[in-house]
Protein backbone atom coordinates (compact mmCIF):
# COMPACT_ATOMS: atom_id res chain seq x y z
CA UNK A 1 0.00 0.00 0.00
CA UNK A 2 1.68 3.25 -0.96
CA UNK A 3 -0.29 5.55 2.15
CA UNK A 4 0.62 9.00 0.77
CA UNK A 5 -1.09 8.54 -2.62
CA UNK A 6 -3.92 5.78 -2.08
CA UNK A 7 -5.63 3.49 -4.56
CA UNK A 8 -7.97 6.43 -6.04
CA UNK A 9 -5.06 7.47 -7.77
CA UNK A 10 -3.97 4.78 -8.93
CA UNK A 11 -7.37 3.87 -10.41
CA UNK A 12 -7.86 7.16 -12.07
CA UNK A 13 -4.37 6.36 -13.83
CA UNK A 14 -5.60 3.12 -14.94
CA UNK A 15 -8.93 4.55 -16.10
CA UNK A 16 -7.03 7.38 -17.72
CA UNK A 17 -4.64 4.73 -20.00
CA UNK A 18 -7.96 2.59 -20.60
CA UNK A 19 -9.77 5.89 -21.83
CA UNK A 20 -6.96 7.45 -24.08
CA UNK A 21 -5.62 5.54 -27.33
CA UNK A 22 -2.11 7.49 -28.35
CA UNK A 23 0.59 8.48 -25.38
CA UNK A 24 3.53 10.08 -24.77
CA UNK A 25 5.40 8.83 -22.15
CA UNK A 26 8.11 11.87 -21.00
CA UNK A 27 11.44 10.57 -18.75
CA UNK A 28 13.28 14.08 -17.54
CA UNK A 29 16.24 15.27 -18.21
CA UNK A 30 19.62 13.65 -17.28
CA UNK A 31 17.54 10.72 -17.39
CA UNK A 32 18.36 7.74 -14.07
CA UNK A 33 17.44 4.47 -14.17
CA UNK A 34 14.12 5.12 -12.22
CA UNK A 35 13.01 7.35 -14.98
CA UNK A 36 14.16 5.09 -18.07
CA UNK A 37 13.16 2.18 -16.49
CA UNK A 38 9.49 2.83 -15.52
CA UNK A 39 9.49 4.85 -19.34
CA UNK A 40 10.56 1.26 -21.01
CA UNK A 41 8.20 -0.15 -18.80
CA UNK A 42 4.96 1.48 -19.21
CA UNK A 43 5.80 1.72 -22.90
CA UNK A 44 5.54 -1.81 -23.47
CA UNK A 45 2.64 -2.85 -21.10
CA UNK A 46 0.85 -0.02 -23.67
CA UNK A 47 2.43 -1.62 -26.25
CA UNK A 48 0.36 -5.19 -24.59
CA UNK A 49 -2.78 -3.01 -24.13
CA UNK A 50 -2.58 -2.02 -28.34
CA UNK A 51 -2.45 1.37 -27.58
CA UNK A 52 -0.06 3.77 -30.20
CA UNK A 53 3.06 5.21 -27.37
CA UNK A 54 5.78 7.08 -27.93
CA UNK A 55 8.66 7.32 -25.12
CA UNK A 56 10.46 10.37 -25.50
CA UNK A 57 13.51 11.95 -23.23
CA UNK A 58 15.58 15.19 -24.39
CA UNK A 59 18.41 13.24 -23.69
CA UNK A 60 20.10 10.02 -24.64
CA UNK A 61 19.95 7.62 -22.58
CA UNK A 62 23.19 6.53 -20.31
CA UNK A 63 25.34 3.84 -21.42
CA UNK A 64 24.61 1.65 -18.30
CA UNK A 65 21.36 1.96 -19.02
CA UNK A 66 21.07 0.37 -22.73
CA UNK A 67 20.72 -3.20 -22.14
CA UNK A 68 17.16 -2.12 -20.79
CA UNK A 69 14.46 -3.73 -22.83
CA UNK A 70 12.62 -1.24 -25.13
CA UNK A 71 15.28 1.70 -24.46
CA UNK A 72 15.60 2.04 -27.99
CA UNK A 73 12.35 3.43 -28.51
CA UNK A 74 13.49 6.46 -26.40
CA UNK A 75 13.21 9.31 -29.01
CA UNK A 76 14.25 13.07 -28.49
CA UNK A 77 11.93 15.60 -28.34
CA UNK A 78 12.33 17.01 -32.38
CA UNK A 79 11.82 13.63 -33.51
CA UNK A 80 7.79 13.02 -31.79
CA UNK A 81 4.97 13.33 -33.16
CA UNK A 82 1.86 15.38 -31.51
CA UNK A 83 -0.50 12.93 -29.08
CA UNK A 84 -3.74 13.30 -27.22
CA UNK A 85 -2.70 12.41 -24.51
CA UNK A 86 0.95 12.68 -22.30
CA UNK A 87 2.39 11.44 -18.81
CA UNK A 88 5.29 12.05 -17.32
CA UNK A 89 7.16 9.98 -15.58
CA UNK A 90 9.24 10.70 -12.70
CA UNK A 91 9.30 14.24 -13.41
CA UNK A 92 8.42 16.86 -9.87
CA UNK A 93 7.58 19.50 -12.01
CA UNK A 94 7.53 20.90 -15.59
CA UNK A 95 10.76 21.80 -16.20
CA UNK A 96 12.34 18.31 -15.50
CA UNK A 97 10.60 17.61 -19.22
CA UNK A 98 13.18 19.88 -20.78
CA UNK A 99 12.69 20.22 -24.48
CA UNK A 100 9.69 17.58 -24.13
CA UNK A 101 7.89 20.38 -22.35
CA UNK A 102 6.29 21.46 -25.93
CA UNK A 103 4.80 17.86 -26.63
CA UNK A 104 3.08 18.20 -22.96
CA UNK A 105 1.51 21.27 -23.92
CA UNK A 106 -0.15 20.51 -26.87
CA UNK A 107 -1.56 17.47 -25.58
CA UNK A 108 -5.13 17.43 -24.40
CA UNK A 109 -5.07 14.91 -21.62
CA UNK A 110 -1.89 14.73 -18.73
CA UNK A 111 -0.97 12.81 -16.24
CA UNK A 112 1.63 13.02 -13.90
CA UNK A 113 3.30 9.78 -12.28
CA UNK A 114 5.94 10.37 -9.83
CA UNK A 115 7.09 10.19 -6.10
CA UNK A 116 8.79 13.35 -4.94
CA UNK A 117 7.92 15.31 -1.94
CA UNK A 118 8.23 18.56 -4.00
CA UNK A 119 6.30 17.73 -7.20
CA UNK A 120 4.03 20.87 -8.12
CA UNK A 121 0.96 18.55 -8.95
CA UNK A 122 1.27 20.03 -12.53
CA UNK A 123 -1.12 17.46 -14.70
CA UNK A 124 -4.69 17.43 -14.64
CA UNK A 125 -4.07 14.07 -13.32
CA UNK A 126 -1.54 13.76 -10.72
CA UNK A 127 -0.70 9.97 -8.99
CA UNK A 128 1.94 11.12 -6.45
CA UNK A 129 3.09 8.36 -3.89
CA UNK A 130 5.77 10.18 -1.61
CA UNK A 131 6.31 7.11 0.86
CA UNK A 132 7.39 5.33 -2.45
CA UNK A 133 11.04 4.47 -3.35
CA UNK A 134 10.96 4.99 -6.49
CA UNK A 135 8.62 5.68 -9.22
CA UNK A 136 9.17 2.05 -10.30
CA UNK A 137 7.02 1.20 -7.34
CA UNK A 138 4.26 3.16 -8.40
CA UNK A 139 4.32 2.23 -12.20
CA UNK A 140 4.52 -1.63 -10.78
CA UNK A 141 1.51 -1.04 -8.80
CA UNK A 142 -0.61 0.63 -11.89
CA UNK A 143 0.64 -2.01 -14.34
CA UNK A 144 -0.53 -4.46 -12.11
CA UNK A 145 -3.89 -2.62 -11.91
CA UNK A 146 -4.05 -2.83 -15.72
CA UNK A 147 -3.93 -6.13 -15.54
CA UNK A 148 -1.20 -6.37 -18.19
CA UNK A 149 0.92 -9.48 -17.96
CA UNK A 150 4.46 -8.29 -16.62
CA UNK A 151 6.66 -10.52 -18.39
CA UNK A 152 10.72 -10.51 -18.21
CA UNK A 153 11.28 -7.75 -20.10
CA UNK A 154 8.41 -5.01 -17.89
CA UNK A 155 9.49 -6.94 -15.23
CA UNK A 156 13.88 -6.09 -15.46
CA UNK A 157 12.75 -2.54 -16.00
CA UNK A 158 10.84 -1.96 -13.41
CA UNK A 159 13.24 -3.81 -11.23
CA UNK A 160 15.90 -1.61 -12.93
CA UNK A 161 14.53 1.62 -10.98
CA UNK A 162 14.18 0.27 -7.44
CA UNK A 163 17.97 -0.64 -7.35
CA UNK A 164 19.11 2.69 -8.84
CA UNK A 165 16.60 4.91 -7.04
CA UNK A 166 17.67 3.01 -3.30
CA UNK A 167 21.27 2.45 -4.19
CA UNK A 168 21.08 -1.12 -4.34
CA UNK A 169 18.30 -1.18 -1.30
CA UNK A 170 20.46 0.66 1.12
CA UNK A 171 19.02 3.80 1.30
CA UNK A 172 16.37 4.75 4.22
CA UNK A 173 13.91 5.41 1.33
CA UNK A 174 13.37 1.40 1.07
CA UNK A 175 10.78 0.03 2.51
CA UNK A 176 8.94 -3.67 3.19
CA UNK A 177 6.62 -2.58 0.02
CA UNK A 178 10.25 -1.87 -2.11
CA UNK A 179 11.30 -5.48 -1.08
CA UNK A 180 7.66 -6.88 -1.95
CA UNK A 181 8.04 -5.40 -5.10
CA UNK A 182 11.52 -6.52 -5.80
CA UNK A 183 10.83 -10.34 -4.86
CA UNK A 184 7.88 -10.35 -6.99
CA UNK A 185 9.58 -8.63 -9.93
CA UNK A 186 12.20 -11.06 -9.77
CA UNK A 187 10.04 -13.94 -9.74
CA UNK A 188 8.79 -12.89 -12.77
CA UNK A 189 11.96 -12.90 -14.28
CA UNK A 190 13.98 -10.06 -13.36
CA UNK A 191 17.70 -10.48 -13.69
CA UNK A 192 19.59 -9.34 -10.45
CA UNK A 193 23.05 -9.75 -11.58
CA UNK A 194 22.38 -8.33 -14.94
CA UNK A 195 21.01 -5.33 -13.86
CA UNK A 196 23.94 -4.74 -11.28
CA UNK A 197 26.53 -5.50 -13.72
CA UNK A 198 25.58 -3.62 -15.95
CA UNK A 199 25.00 -0.81 -13.96
CA UNK A 200 27.34 -0.61 -10.99
CA UNK A 201 30.35 -3.10 -12.78
CA UNK A 202 30.20 -2.28 -16.31
CA UNK A 203 32.06 1.59 -15.96
CA UNK A 204 34.44 2.73 -18.80
CA UNK A 205 37.36 4.15 -17.81
CA UNK A 206 36.83 7.83 -18.32
CA UNK A 207 34.00 6.94 -16.20
CA UNK A 208 36.48 5.50 -13.40
CA UNK A 209 39.01 8.48 -14.44
CA UNK A 210 36.51 11.20 -13.30
CA UNK A 211 35.58 9.36 -9.85
CA UNK A 212 39.63 9.89 -9.43
CA UNK A 213 39.29 13.17 -10.45
CA UNK A 214 36.21 13.87 -7.79
CA UNK A 215 37.91 12.00 -5.00
CA UNK A 216 41.21 14.31 -5.00
CA UNK A 217 39.65 17.49 -5.75
CA UNK A 218 37.24 16.83 -3.12
CA UNK A 219 37.73 18.97 0.44
CA UNK A 220 36.20 18.73 4.02
CA UNK A 221 35.10 21.29 5.76
CA UNK A 222 33.02 21.61 9.04
CA UNK A 223 34.96 19.15 10.63
CA UNK A 224 34.59 16.88 8.17
CA UNK A 225 31.39 16.93 8.02
CA UNK A 226 30.46 18.30 4.44
CA UNK A 227 32.39 17.18 1.74
CA UNK A 228 32.82 19.31 -1.45
CA UNK A 229 33.70 18.96 -4.82
CA UNK A 230 33.78 21.14 -8.08
CA UNK A 231 34.13 19.69 -11.62
CA UNK A 232 34.98 21.85 -14.44
CA UNK A 233 34.63 21.29 -17.92
CA UNK A 234 38.38 20.81 -18.10
CA UNK A 235 38.11 17.98 -16.00
CA UNK A 236 35.71 16.59 -18.20
CA UNK A 237 38.43 17.28 -21.62
CA UNK A 238 40.82 15.60 -19.83
CA UNK A 239 39.32 12.22 -19.91
CA UNK A 240 36.96 12.96 -22.85
CA UNK A 241 34.20 12.33 -19.91
CA UNK A 242 30.53 12.82 -20.12
CA UNK A 243 27.87 13.96 -17.76
CA UNK A 244 26.90 10.11 -17.18
CA UNK A 245 30.67 9.52 -15.80
CA UNK A 246 30.24 11.16 -13.17
CA UNK A 247 27.31 9.28 -11.80
CA UNK A 248 28.78 7.43 -8.55
CA UNK A 249 31.33 10.56 -7.43
CA UNK A 250 28.35 12.01 -4.80
CA UNK A 251 27.86 8.61 -3.06
CA UNK A 252 31.72 8.17 -2.71
CA UNK A 253 31.69 11.62 -1.49
CA UNK A 254 29.04 11.27 1.16
CA UNK A 255 30.32 7.34 2.33
CA UNK A 256 33.02 8.99 4.04
CA UNK A 257 32.70 8.37 7.71
CA UNK A 258 32.94 12.19 8.96
CA UNK A 259 30.91 13.44 6.00
CA UNK A 260 26.64 13.94 6.85
CA UNK A 261 26.40 16.73 3.30
CA UNK A 262 27.88 15.85 0.29
CA UNK A 263 27.74 18.59 -2.27
CA UNK A 264 28.98 17.91 -5.74
CA UNK A 265 29.20 20.43 -8.53
CA UNK A 266 29.43 20.41 -12.46
CA UNK A 267 29.94 23.03 -14.78
CA UNK A 268 27.80 22.72 -18.12
CA UNK A 269 29.08 23.55 -21.54
CA UNK A 270 26.26 26.42 -21.20
CA UNK A 271 28.58 27.54 -18.04
CA UNK A 272 25.50 27.21 -15.74
CA UNK A 273 25.88 24.81 -13.00
CA UNK A 274 24.48 21.34 -11.89
CA UNK A 275 24.66 21.06 -7.75
CA UNK A 276 24.11 17.36 -6.89
CA UNK A 277 23.74 17.05 -2.60
CA UNK A 278 23.09 13.87 -0.57
CA UNK A 279 23.20 13.44 3.33
CA UNK A 280 23.55 10.56 4.96
CA UNK A 281 21.31 10.46 8.37
CA UNK A 282 19.43 13.72 9.32
CA UNK A 283 20.41 16.89 7.18
CA UNK A 284 17.56 18.10 4.52
CA UNK A 285 19.50 18.83 1.27
CA UNK A 286 16.36 19.09 -0.27
CA UNK A 287 15.61 22.47 0.98
CA UNK A 288 19.03 23.83 0.25
CA UNK A 289 18.01 22.95 -3.69
CA UNK A 290 14.55 24.55 -3.39
CA UNK A 291 16.38 27.52 -2.61
CA UNK A 292 17.88 27.36 -6.13
CA UNK A 293 14.40 26.06 -7.44
CA UNK A 294 15.24 22.35 -7.43
CA UNK A 295 13.77 19.79 -5.39
CA UNK A 296 14.15 15.88 -4.87
CA UNK A 297 14.16 14.40 -1.71
CA UNK A 298 15.36 15.04 2.02
CA UNK A 299 18.37 13.08 1.31
CA UNK A 300 19.14 13.27 -2.31
CA UNK A 301 18.08 16.43 -4.23
CA UNK A 302 19.50 19.17 -7.01
CA UNK A 303 19.41 22.46 -8.97
CA UNK A 304 21.28 23.79 -11.62
CA UNK A 305 22.60 27.84 -10.89
CA UNK A 306 24.20 30.23 -12.77
CA UNK A 307 26.44 32.84 -11.35
CA UNK A 308 29.97 33.17 -9.69
CA UNK A 309 31.10 29.91 -8.42
CA UNK A 310 32.94 30.81 -5.54
CA UNK A 311 30.20 32.82 -4.75
CA UNK A 312 27.48 30.03 -4.81
CA UNK A 313 29.81 27.39 -3.69
CA UNK A 314 30.08 29.41 -0.39
CA UNK A 315 26.14 29.59 -0.42
CA UNK A 316 26.24 26.17 -0.76
CA UNK A 317 28.62 25.43 2.50
CA UNK A 318 27.08 27.81 4.54
CA UNK A 319 23.40 26.45 3.92
CA UNK A 320 25.03 23.09 4.69
CA UNK A 321 26.87 24.14 8.14
CA UNK A 322 23.06 25.32 8.93
CA UNK A 323 21.52 22.64 8.07
CA UNK A 324 23.28 20.32 9.93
Amino acid sequence: MLAAMGDSALEKTAAFILANDDFTLIAHVSPDGDTLGCTCALRLALIKLNKKVQAVCENAAPKIYRFLPGIDGLIVPENAIATSAAIAIDCADEGRMGAAKAIWDNAGHTANIDHHGTNTMYAQLNCVATSAAAAAEVIFKLITLLQVDIDKDIATCLYCGLVTDTGNFAYSNTTEHTHYAAGKLMSLGADNALINRAVYRSAPISKRRMLGVGLVKAEYVFGGKIAYCLLTRADYAKFNARDEDTEGIIDNLRDVESVEIAILIRETEDGAYKVSMRSKEYADVCAIAMLYGGGGHKQAAGCTVRGEISTISGELIELAKKAI
